[in-house]
């Protein structure tokens, strides 16, 4: 089924757990997806070119993406983050630049101040900081 919408299977050997994990990935004309998966830590600068980029891991440092931003709900992000478009399950602190949209989800936290045309909190996601809207 997978492979008829243009999918590719790719099997994931987890070093850590001995594990194999399974990733469907579809090719894309505009742009691959980057995903920092949960137990992975990256302390410094990390710049994305990729159009959906998601975090289940942490990140102590600045990021840059040039597209969506997801951050899942054992993400987390400590630094500055630069980005088009921010949905957070997980934790963030720091300072958010998003050229379109910042979205808290049910359980997501942000503490930061925050630099956003569009600001979207969830019933249930927590938002402490201070909200400037940019045109």
């Amino acid at each position: 089924m997978f492979k008829a919408l243009g999918y590719k299977l790719n099997k994931i050997f987890d070093a850590f757990t001995g594990n194999f994990r399974i990733a469907f990935k579809r090719p894309s004309k505009t742009g691959a997806i980057t995903i920092i998966g949960e137990g992975n830590e990256i302390l410094g600068r990390l710049v994305l070119k990729d159009k959906l980029v998601r975090i289940d891991g942490k990140i102590k440092g600045d990021v840059i993406s040039e597209g969506w931003l997801s951050i899942g709900k054992n993400g987390k992000i400590e630094g500055e983050i630069h980005t088009k478009i921010i949905v957070i399950h997980g934790k963030v602190q720091g300072t958010v630049y998003a050229d379109k949209m910042i979205h808290i989800k049910a359980r997501g936290e942000l503490y930061a101040d925050i630099f956003t045309s569009e600001f979207i909190v969830e019933e249930g996601g927590f938002f402490e900081g201070n909200c400037r809207k940019v045109l």
